[in-house]
């Protein structure tokens, strides 16, 4: 850890303590005008000041109607509290008492605090409100930076005597509070990353309930004296100062019940002398230590584990102190029962602890390459809240570099960091305050010093393809790898090696003029056919790709089609499964290689809406309206974009896609639906497009032929290409412009060095420069 101050706050029921972090050195917070290294979880209002901790305090036995104790059990009751004439919410009484411990540890430290560590109850799971308060609440107090802790790990990381405890073990903390009673099982991780495996709680089961049962005992002894000096003058407000009073008297003979067997108390408002034993009050308090007993088994239960499975049971809370509760957990759990140096202090202790030496809370992202491309991060539990960027665009920054700030799922803070190459950031795309989740493309960066993937730039003319590949006029689909093609014909499949020339592998005899469709890995060939001897015709073939023969067929109408709809091409999610789509609004998958029966799902929404693409892994499918459909289930699950719609492309991913329409290219996050990148359409109008392998470059293909290449990071442009044939003077004189046959499909290969531009009569294909792999 970094010598950055950070302040450690427990903020509890009935008393806070405090703890400043300062690289190694920890130093306990002690308000300045008490004697205790607690704060009282007090709140009073006098007309002119909100005042907290002993200051308030010391108001409530006077004018018990201006204070508030206990004021953090009403966290999230959205219901204001009443202090004398004024009304605070109960996170403003936690800001305000946050602040005045802020005040006393800068003044120690001698400078200012903004980070703070905040523990917070078991209880306060993922996506509780009162977890957004209690940030609201450090941030309302002055910290920029808010961190949240659970109180039992803090509690399992508290000074123990004997052995400290050590990863991987299992841990029951019993926290007998001022105001409750929680039991918790911690598994302790040597990553820092300490898992609450169960918590339960009881609420009306603390010290202050403990603090009733000493009264009523007090009450017994004294008898009629103190019965009539509470009664007081018979006013309401005399009553209540009184109690206030009797209540605090009866707080203190606890505590000295703690250490003594019998106390003579001298309760001089009432000029009563009392002699009590620890044993009168250990008889009382025995039904509340049997309850939280029975709450520690039920939870042992409840999580799969026995009393011999733990390393230790933890005694945190104040009210542990008394005798008859270690006695009690003693005999329940034997020499597994370990006690903290300070039960009230064991939770800001143990965060201090935390805070201290934890080192492994960060994601660090995927390496950049020699080239821009997108980072992204794991996150731990998925996903996460974007707090803040540590840099900006055009910044170098070194390995390890801590890039941006996040809020995980359970409240606590996460770091976003670079490997172990410098790096240069170009864009940030994503906003604080936005919901992030693992794999997300938030950074696109390059090693320091480039902006671009050709240091001059993309060429200032249209170049020429580097090989034209003459192919059967026909429908033309290029392998996934960029180096074959296949040529459908009305009536024949071919397949051609793209080397020298286009080699013809094999030929196959297929009826129909639809076109085929490579799986993933280029094994397999998909293509609609007819069957004339059965006058069928919607049959889905599938061929081998290395030697043309056919692997299977599918007859459609039995599954809801009717002969003769239309059909867009078919689509493999991998090798061995299909995908069918019909202007019928029918989805049908199915697995030629096993003989599986297809199934079919109606996709209401997806009728007469070109083009319709499927995504990676095929687990999404988006139509010319821009609606998303599940495969699995054909369910429509939203819409992307906001243009007009001429080719799609998604990413490897399938996390991001790219929209061409309306004269500009937008790139959009599938998930959330934010538009990441636009790039101007330069007045063209692209009816192709496909991404690299790698998700870093992005290709379209222009109605006039030609291609344009960008970096999908930055949408900065790489490469201007055109089909030689369509300036060659021979054929259309000088500076005439000949239409080219229609365009057909456009591809990278596999190691993104050269693009592959298909027509239905040639295939050219372009040499990146070393920009690809």
């Amino acid at each position: 850890m970094n010598d950055e101050a950070v302040l450690v706050l427990d903020i509890g029921t009935s008393t806070s303590a405090a703890a400043l972090v300062v690289g190694d050195t920890v130093r306990l917070v002690k308000e300045r005008s008490g004697e205790s290294w607690v704060w009282p979880s007090v709140a009073a209002w006098d007309g002119r000041e909100l005042l907290v901790g002993r200051r308030a305090e010391l108001r409530r036995p006077s004018r018990p109607d201006i204070a508030r104790i206990e004021f953090k059990r009403d966290l999230g009751a959205n219901v204001p509290l009443r202090l004398g004439d004024a009304e605070r919410r109960p996170e403003e009484l936690i800001a305000a008492l946050a602040a005045a411990i802020r005040n006393e540890a800068e003044r120690l430290h001698g400078a200012p605090i903004t980070r703070a560590v905040l523990t917070c109850p078991a209880s306060y799971r993922a996506g509780d409100p009162r977890r957004e308060l209690l940030i609201a609440a450090g941030e309302a107090a002055g910290f920029a930076v808010v961190d949240l802790l659970p109180e039992p790990v803090a509690a399992a990381l508290a000074p123990v005597a004997g052995a400290p405890l050590a990863a991987g073990d299992t841990v029951l903390v019993y926290d007998f509070g001022g105001g409750t009673f929680d039991a918790a099982l911690v598994r302790l991780a040597a990553d820092s990353r300490h898992e609450v495996l169960g918590h339960a709680a009881l609420d009306d089961c603390g010290g202050r309930d403990v603090d009733v049962l000493m009264r009523r005992e007090l009450l017994a002894l004294a008898g009629e004296p103190l019965t009539t000096w509470l009664t007081g003058d018979g006013s309401v407000a005399a009553r209540a100062r009184n109690e206030v009073e009797f209540g605090e008297f009866a707080a203190s003979v606890k505590r000295w019940l703690s250490d003594e067997e019998e106390v003579e108390a001298r309760f001089a408002p009432a000029d009563l002398f009392l002699d009590v034993e620890r044993d009168r009050l250990s008889k009382a308090v025995d039904p509340l230590v049997v309850r939280s007993l029975t709450l520690c088994r039920e939870l042992l239960d409840r999580c799969g584990l026995r009393a011999e499975d733990l390393s230790a049971v933890l005694l945190t809370g104040g009210t542990t102190r008394m005798p008859a509760i270690l006695a009690a957990v003693t005999q329940a759990f034997g020499d597994r029962v370990r006690r903290v140096e300070d039960p009230e202090l064991a939770v800001a202790q143990g965060a201090a602890a935390w805070t201290r030496t934890v080192t492994d809370r960060f994601s660090v992202a995927t390496p950049p390459g020699p080239d821009l491309r997108p980072l992204t991060w794991d996150l731990p539990g998925g996903s996460g809240t974007l707090l803040r960027w540590e840099v900006a665009p055009g910044a170098d920054v070194a390995p390890g570099a801590v890039l941006a700030l996040l809020r995980l799922a359970d409240g606590g803070l996460w770091q976003l960091r670079t490997g172990d190459r410098p790096l240069r950031v170009h864009r940030l795309h994503a906003a604080a305050g936005r919901r992030i989740a693992t794999g997300d493309w938030l950074v696109t960066a390059g090693p320091p010093g480039r902006t671009a993937h050709r240091a001059a730039g993309p060429r200032p003319v249209l170049t020429p393809p580097d090989q034209v590949f003459e192919v059967p006029s026909g429908a033309v689909r290029v392998s996934p790898a960029g180096d074959r093609a296949v040529v459908r014909t009305n009536g024949t499949v071919q397949l051609l090696r793209l080397a020298e020339t286009a080699e013809p592998l094999w030929s196959a005899e297929v009826e129909g003029p639809h076109v085929a469709t490579f799986a993933p890995d280029g094994s397999r060939i998909a293509v609609w056919a007819h069957d004339p001897a059965k006058g069928v015709r919607n049959v889905a073939v599938v061929l081998d790709a290395e030697s043309g023969t056919e692997l299977h067929r599918t007859a459609f109408e039995p599954l809801g089609v009717p002969n003769g709809a239309t059909l867009y091409p078919l689509a493999f999610t991998d090798a061995e499964t299909v995908v069918a789509l019909t202007h019928y609004q029918q989805m049908t998958t199915w697995s030629p290689v096993n003989g599986a029966t297809p199934a079919g799902r109606r996709m209401d929404g997806l009728a007469n809406t070109n083009p319709v693409v499927v995504s990676p892994g095929a687990e999404l499918v988006i139509n010319g309206q821009r609606q998303l459909f599940e495969l699995r289930n054909g369910a429509n699950v939203g819409s992307v974009g906001d243009q007009s719609v001429n080719a799609f492309a998604w990413t490897p991913d399938g996390r991001r896609l790219a929209v061409a329409g309306s004269g500009v290219i937008r790139i959009w996050d599938v998930r959330t639906g934010e538009r990441l990148l636009e790039i101007p359409g330069n007045g063209h109008t692209y009816g192709l497009l496909h991404v690299s392998s790698d998700g870093r470059l992005l290709a379209g293909a222009a109605n006039e032929g030609q291609v344009w290449v960008w970096d999908l990071g930055t949408g900065a442009l790489v490469e201007r290409m055109l089909h030689q044939a369509v300036t060659n003077a021979e054929l259309a004189g000088p500076n005439q412009v000949i239409a080219l046959a229609p365009a057909q499909d456009l591809a990278f290969t596999a190691d993104g060095a050269a693009v592959v531009f298909a027509t239905q009569r040639t295939v050219a294909r372009w040499n990146l420069g070393g920009l690809g792999g």
